[in-house]
């Protein structure tokens, strides 16, 4: 007799079982990552424009709404990948459970309909997160819960957490959307060339 062929693999779950601070590599490059969405720094946007800098942005909702959206969706165009910061910035470990579901799906589904893409990844506002957190994350079809060991503030020169106090391989740096990011971004990239490494895409280690 001829045997029905075997049912297809069941899809990869999402691999989402740990919160990430840095990447695992021996590439010398960095990630630069942008929180929350306030302020929208035009000299920012013409420097992705011009450059086509890779930076992932986590995006929160509440701060893209009415004209925001087209700052973001300009971003987009220019080669910035947009992922999920939550609707509103609370602290999930904080929230009822529905609440931090809604949080967490509804800020990546808005995503889907504003930007054309569903965040995969998710970083907790405030760095806040547990098991519930990562549970809730996986539930939603995100890939993984991002973190970081660097910081260039909004002042001075760059913070890390690594040691060493200086940038490595596969460190995640953490910038925010405030007047004066693109010059941020400058003091930051003076520092990453520096040190001899590059930026990269951060979805394209995950």
């Amino acid at each position: 007799p001829v045997l029905p062929p075997p049912p297809p693999a069941p899809a990869p779950a999402p691999f989402v079982d740990r919160y990430v601070q840095r990447i695992a590599t021996t590439d010398p490059v960095v990630f630069i990552t942008i929180d929350d969405g306030t302020y929208k720094d035009a000299a920012f946007l013409a420097r992705v424009r011009r450059t086509h800098l890779p930076v992932t942005v986590f995006l929160t909702n509440a701060a893209a709404s009415g004209d925001g959206v087209d700052y973001f969706r300009s971003l987009q165009g220019a080669g910035a990948v947009i992922e999920d910061h939550t609707l509103r910035h609370p602290y999930l470990t904080r929230i009822p459970a529905q609440a931090r579901h809604e949080e967490i799906c509804g800020a990546a589904d808005k995503d889907l309909r504003s930007f054309g893409r569903r965040a995969q990844l998710l970083r907790p506002p405030y760095g806040d997160w547990d098991a519930s957190v990562l549970a809730t994350a996986k539930a939603c079809g995100l890939h993984a819960v991002v973190g970081w060991d660097a910081v260039m503030p909004e002042r001075g020169g760059l913070q890390t957490w690594n040691g060493h106090g200086r940038l490595k391989a596969g460190d995640i740096v953490l910038l925010h959307f405030l007047p004066g990011l693109d010059g941020q971004i400058g003091r930051l990239l003076a520092s990453i060339r520096a040190q001899h490494l590059r930026v990269a895409l951060l979805e394209d280690y995950l």
